[in-house]
């Protein structure tokens, strides 16, 4: 048993792939994207610090001159969503 243990310690390689289907996982992906949606600071920052990065990053690139975005990380987009909204006004 205790070997059993132990082979879960260890720690895999730098972006090792991975076998695990966690997010596949339809209790873990719809827990995620509540924990996401409902502001829960492990997940999303809280949408007023999101607005106020929004609003600064379209200070700096407006949506018109700059129409293009990539959203790079992990999330269900809101971000993205906020940047769509400013383009759209």
């Amino acid at each position: 048993m205790l070997e059993n243990l132990f082979a879960f310690m260890h720690k895999p390689e730098l972006y090792q792939a991975s076998t695990s289907k966690l997010w596949d996982d339809e209790h873990i992906s719809k827990k995620m994207l509540e924990s996401h949606l409902d502001e829960w600071d492990a997940a999303t920052r809280p949408h007023k610090f999101v607005d106020k990065s929004v609003d600064w990053i379209v200070s700096i690139l407006p949506p018109k001159k700059h129409p293009k975005l990539i959203d790079l990380g992990c999330g269900p987009g809101i971000y993205a969503e906020k940047f769509f909204a400013k383009y759209i006004v």
